[in-house]
């Protein structure tokens, strides 16, 4: 892949149907995410690490880029209007920037069982920095497929990741990320199947 050429891997983590984990990368490092099996969707979430209190937000994105879609050379923006990524390569290219994450049917505290939704896994990822429930309530869902029907209504339809797919972005300040792996979703095409994310200086 070309937008690799020249970078070193300085980390990897495959992330399972569920779970979630949390990375720092600096300003001018690459994150990538791979769906290893195809028909996988990711949702990610980002902060400034001086204060994240800054986070990434799908809203401004969208305002900003003048779209509801995400493509190679688009940026995303912070809640405070700041370029905080820009793609720059994506094998898919349909990714979803309107829909929350899943609601928690429990409150957010460590070792919950019982809950489907990655509200949980962000949080406890996260915890460290101070991010809280309502840091993670407006990700990111790399790979999803999302259109919008004649009446407004959403339609979640199949992810069209293959195996191996990527989306990879460049940092444009110093960020600490979340990433979650959804879990299959019923009548949707969306597999339980591990995330790859993997980090490059």
């Amino acid at each position: 892949m070309q937008a690799l050429y020249g970078r070193v891997a300085i980390n990897a983590e495959m992330i399972a149907p569920g779970e979630a984990a949390g990375f720092e990368i600096a300003k001018d490092q690459l994150i990538q995410i791979v769906s290893p099996s195809g028909r996988q969707v990711a949702e990610m979430v980002a902060f400034r690490q001086d204060d994240v209190a800054e986070r990434l937000s799908p809203a401004t994105t969208r305002t900003k880029n003048k779209s509801i879609m995400l493509e190679s050379g688009k940026k995303l923006y912070s809640s405070r209007f700041t370029p905080l990524f820009e793609v720059i390569g994506d094998s898919v290219g349909r990714h979803d920037l309107l829909l929350s994450t899943t609601e928690p049917v429990k409150p957010a505290t460590f070792d919950q069982d019982g809950d489907e939704s990655l509200t949980h896994a962000l949080v406890e990822a996260l915890r460290a920095y101070g991010v809280t429930l309502d840091g993670i309530a407006d990700p990111v869902n790399f790979f999803a497929n999302i259109s919008i029907k004649s009446k407004g209504e959403l339609s979640i339809d199949e992810s069209l990741s293959e195996a191996n797919d990527s989306v990879t972005w460049r940092a444009l300040e110093d960020v600490v990320v979340g990433v979650g792996c959804r879990q299959g979703m019923a009548g949707t095409g969306i597999t339980s199947t591990a995330i790859l994310v993997r980090i490059f200086k």
